[in-house]
């Protein structure tokens, strides 16, 4: 009952901020920052099954955390695999492996090498601006992101509420924690620090 409950206030909190955003004004004081909505839990476990309730109930969650700590069936909706699922994170991924194959692959003079090298280096320069911005992406398209409260203060989060993409930056405004009870109170700051002006407890 209690994980129902989660659900159901996170889906109420998204339901108003798709209709303040069709009214064209975004945050609870006007501002121009997008609130987003972060459902925290005390585990890893708790997290999980919050993330299978929203998706049950229609919603576009994004998961946080190693994939080592998330349920199999959940893997694949973890920010790190929806990122590396991006056609443009996936071809960049290849240009950098085919860059390092040719470094291999050159003669031993020095100039060659050096061009291998610089090739290499630029590929992943590339990779890491691709993976940079697909993660403001998907976390700004999210309906809710789902963490842990220690995996909550995971760096994407603070360069969203930045706009360090250069995209408009986030407020993280809507925090819902689950099993507040069990978590320490140093745990459940983690949540509050991406910009929170509503917290929910449970």
């Amino acid at each position: 009952g209690k994980t129902i409950i989660v659900a159901r206030v996170v889906q109420a909190a998204a339901l108003l901020k798709r209709q303040r955003k069709r009214a064209g004004g975004f945050g609870l004081e006007g501002g121009s920052r997008e609130p987003k909505i972060l459902a925290a839990a005390a585990t890893n476990a708790a997290a999980d099954l919050i993330m299978h309730k929203l998706v049950s109930l229609g919603l576009g969650p994004v998961r946080l955390g190693r994939a080592a700590t998330v349920a199999p069936p959940l893997r694949n909706r973890t920010l790190d695999a929806l990122v590396e699922r991006h056609p443009d994170v996936a071809l960049k991924k290849e240009r950098l492996e085919r860059a390092i194959r040719s470094k291999r692959a050159a003669g031993p003079g020095a100039s060659a090498a050096r061009s291998e090298f610089l090739s290499v280096r630029t590929a992943l320069a590339d990779l890491n601006e691709a993976k940079a911005l697909t993660t403001a992406a998907v976390l700004r398209a999210a309906d809710v992101v789902v963490a842990s409260c220690m995996a909550s203060g995971h760096e994407a989060l603070h360069l969203a509420l930045q706009g360090s993409d250069g995209s408009p930056p986030v407020d993280w405004a809507t925090v819902v924690v689950d099993e507040g009870s069990m978590a320490t109170e140093p745990a459940l700051l983690v949540p509050l620090t991406n910009g929170c002006r509503q917290l929910v407890m449970v």
